[in-house]
C-alpha cells in the first residue's frame, strides 16, 4: 500500500470532499430540482441548506467563473440552465411514463454506462 505524506492525503481529502459536495449541489440543482424546491418550501433547516449548496455549486463552476457578463451573471444564468435541464428531465420521464428514469444511478470505479435501448417500452 501507498504511504502518502501527511499533506498530500490532507490534501487528496480536501479535493475529495469538495468533489462530492460539487456532484450533491449539481444533483440538487439538476434532476431533483423540483423535489428540493418542494422539500425547501415545506423545510426551513433544509431550504437554507438547499440554497447554500445550490449557490455554491453554481459559484464553483468554472464557466460561470469566465462568464462573460461576470460572476453574478454567470451564477443567474447557471440556474436558469439548471431549471431547464430539471423540467427537460421531468418532462422526458411523465412522456414516457418511467419514473425509474429519475433514480439516481451509483457505480463504484469508472465512468457510468447506460445500456442502450431503442424504442419505448
Amino acid at each position: 500500500m501507498c504511504q502518502l505524506p501527511p499533506a498530500a492525503a490532507a490534501r487528496a481529502a480536501a479535493v475529495g470532499q469538495a468533489r462530492t459536495a460539487l456532484a450533491l449541489s449539481r444533483v440538487l440543482s439538476r434532476p431533483l430540482g423540483p423535489v428540493t424546491l418542494v422539500v425547501a418550501a415545506r423545510s426551513r433547516r433544509f431550504r437554507a441548506r438547499a440554497l447554500a449548496a445550490t449557490l455554491a455549486g453554481a459559484v464553483l463552476d468554472q464557466r460561470v467563473r469566465d462568464a462573460p457578463g461576470g460572476a453574478l451573471q454567470g451564477v443567474c444564468w447557471q440556474l436558469v440552465d439548471d431549471a431547464a435541464y430539471a423540467a427537460g428531465v421531468w418532462r422526458s420521464a411523465w412522456l414516457a411514463r418511467r419514473p425509474g428514469l429519475l433514480l439516481p444511478r451509483f457505480r463504484l470505479g469508472g465512468p457510468a454506462r447506460r445500456p442502450v435501448t431503442s424504442g419505448r417500452r
